[in-house]
């Protein structure tokens, strides 16, 4: 991998879902950013010691960006943090993490692009919702293998789509195969599964 114009803003799920050495990777190290309510969330890993190198600490601005994040969460809306039963408390945070990395990102002449990476479908749409990019959980672990570009754009594709009629939107993001030139992917409405946009529909 030899792309290096992103970091990585890490959500719990994905630390459970990489194995340890790919958690000692040098990519990750570089790379990935944890939230440090992420870090209290994945306190029970054996090298959580070692991830705390990679801490994303919260700070004054991050708790600024949050006031910002949970304004667009309606009170009944329990997708994307649910603090009665106790979950997603680290999710408004790893977004105002993200956001808080690409403003200072976007005061430099060729900053780097600040990307979430989480397996949780809420997550991810408030992500895109504020404009900051999206991996799967998938799609990071192929990254970390050597198996997908850093770079998702061109050789392979990723797809946000966002229901626009829907205040609550959701979001899915599908890996897609290399596209011919001409060529265009798009989705179904069930299943969001890529084809081909010239598929003959029923």
């Amino acid at each position: 991998m030899t792309d290096y114009g992103y970091e990585y803003v890490i959500d719990n799920n994905t630390l459970t879902q990489l194995k340890r050495s790919q958690r000692a990777s040098e990519f990750f190290r570089e790379k990935a950013h944890i939230p440090s309510e992420v870090l209290h969330e994945a306190q029970g890993f054996p090298d959580v010691e070692d991830l705390r190198r990679n801490e994303y600490p919260t700070t004054p601005e991050v708790l600024s960006i949050l006031v910002e994040v949970m304004a667009t969460v309606p009170v009944n809306d329990t997708r994307l943090v649910d603090l009665y039963a106790n979950r997603g408390n680290a999710d408004p945070l790893l977004i105002a993490c993200a956001i808080g990395g690409q403003r200072g990102s976007d005061e430099l002449l060729f900053g780097p692009t600040w990307v979430v990476v989480s397996g949780d479908k809420a997550v991810q749409a408030k992500a895109v919702e504020f404009g900051i990019e999206v991996r799967t959980n998938d799609q990071f672990t192929e990254m970390l293998e050597g198996r997908a570009p850093v770079d998702l754009d061109g050789e392979r594709c990723q797809r946000n789509v966002i229901d626009a009629e829907d205040v609550d939107a959701g979001l899915e993001a599908e890996m897609a195969e290399p596209a011919c030139d001409g060529e265009r992917w798009t989705a179904t409405e069930d299943d969001m599964t890529p084809i081909p946009a010239d598929t003959p529909t029923s």
